[in-house]
């Protein structure tokens, strides 16, 4: 059990700060090759971390957001479809 918390404090201290590296690099610090080797490491992290949502929300409303041309509905409409490929509804 000591090991899980270790790795829970880990998350708490990191998951906000790799969210929203992944999040500035898919808004437009990353170059557009870069973008498929984002991909994967967001998709992991949307799966395996119930408090992703949260952090996403945070990196996506940030006042230092990479690009000022993605608009809040752009962002909701993003965020959506993210939590709906990680949670996605019962057929």
């Amino acid at each position: 059990m000591p090991l899980q918390d270790s790795i829970d404090s880990a998350w708490q201290e990191l998951g906000p700060v790799l969210t929203e590296a992944l999040v500035f690099n898919i808004g437009g610090d990353a170059a557009r090759s870069d973008l498929d080797k984002l991909c994967d490491p967001l998709k992991k992290l949307v799966v395996r971390q119930l408090r992703s949502k949260t952090w996403l929300e945070a990196a996506l409303h940030a006042e230092n957001f990479p690009s000022n041309k993605v608009t809040a509905n752009d962002k909701a409409v993003f965020l959506q479809k993210l939590m709906r490929f990680a949670f996605p509804s019962p057929s």
